[in-house]
């Protein structure tokens, strides 16, 4: 068999196994990782998730971006998911949480954290808690405080509990270095005993 010929063969092979399989001989993948909870379309993200199981239901709890009139904001959405043939289904996103119309956190509410249990607010009962961190900045999270808010079923709408940030941030309580390095105060995590 002519040289180039046999050249062209193995090339064309190593090609087969690289890119389309080439069948029983092909070289498969190792997957990495998990998998994803649920599919997103292009473009929009999923961070900081919590999770809250009832009974057969799973409500998850994660920070997305959105854009609004060319601005970037980021909301805190939930799904409800459900056990189908051993599997749990979720069902589409809706906010529980949104950006304040101005404020401390009128661009961004991202890392929420959220318990079930009792929460009494201005002489009404709550069934969840949510703590969040929020900033009024559309570029980036520095200077995130850390607010509150109630609903009485799982998927909200959450009432912020204040216009005001329950737990504060400001440069100036901080040394350069500090002011430098830190974004502000953020990740909440709650526990209801």
């Amino acid at each position: 068999m002519n040289k180039k010929i046999v050249k062209i063969l193995v090339l064309s092979f190593a090609v087969c196994l690289l890119f389309s399989g080439c069948g029983e001989q092909s070289v498969k993948k190792t997957v990495t990782g998990i998998d994803p909870v649920f599919e997103e379309p292009l473009g929009y993200y999923n961070e900081h998730p919590s999770v809250i199981d009832e009974e057969n239901e799973r409500y998850v709890y994660y920070t997305q971006n959105e854009k609004i009139n060319d601005a970037s904001t980021e909301s805190i959405v939930v799904r409800k998911g459900v056990i189908e043939d051993g599997k749990w289904k979720y069902g589409e996103p809706s906010v529980a949480l949104s950006p304040s119309k101005d404020g401390w956190d009128g661009k961004k509410v991202f890392q929420a954290d959220v318990v079930k249990g009792v929460f009494n607010y201005k002489g009404e009962a709550y069934g969840y808690l949510m703590a969040y961190a929020g900033v009024k900045s559309e570029i980036s999270r520095k200077g995130a405080q850390i607010n509150l808010a109630v609903s009485k079923t799982p998927t909200g709408p959450f009432v912020k509990i204040s216009d005001n940030p329950f737990i504060t941030w400001d440069a100036k309580d901080y040394s350069h270095y500090g002011e430098v390095t830190t974004d502000g105060v953020s990740e909440p995590s709650l526990i209801n005993f």
